[in-house]
């Protein structure tokens, strides 16, 4: 089950402002993705891990490149960009960056991917 564009674009702005990682921010993902499974505390906005098992079960196919690091100081420590292909240059699908960790820098550009298929559909 695929959530409304309204709902994506919902979570990935209560992504971007996020301050530290959040149980309902966790659970409202789950609840948007789900087949109305039992919800499981999984920490995706902990575990880079959790966040890549969520791009790869939202976007399937999809190639990711994830990093750490600033050009300037005024720029988030964590960065995504999600691919429709492994070329990189032209086939950026979704990006995100987010300066509290890197799970959540991966579920904005899965948020952000999501919205933009929604988008040309």
């Amino acid at each position: 089950m695929r959530p409304s564009i309204t709902t994506i674009h919902a979570l990935r702005k209560r992504c971007e402002s996020a301050g530290h990682p959040e149980h309902a921010i966790e659970r409202d993902i789950h609840r948007a993705f789900s087949n109305g499974e039992a919800f499981v505390s999984t920490p995706i906005t902990s575990s880079t891990d959790a966040a890549i098992a969520f791009v790869e079960r939202t976007i399937p196919g999809c190639c990711y490149f994830i990093g750490k690091g600033r050009m300037r100081i005024t720029e988030p420590l964590y960065g995504c960009v999600i691919c429709a292909s492994p070329d990189f240059a032209s086939s950026e699908i979704g990006a995100g960056e987010h300066a509290v960790n890197l799970a959540f820098a991966i579920i904005i550009a899965a948020l952000n991917a999501l919205e933009r298929q929604d988008d040309a559909a």
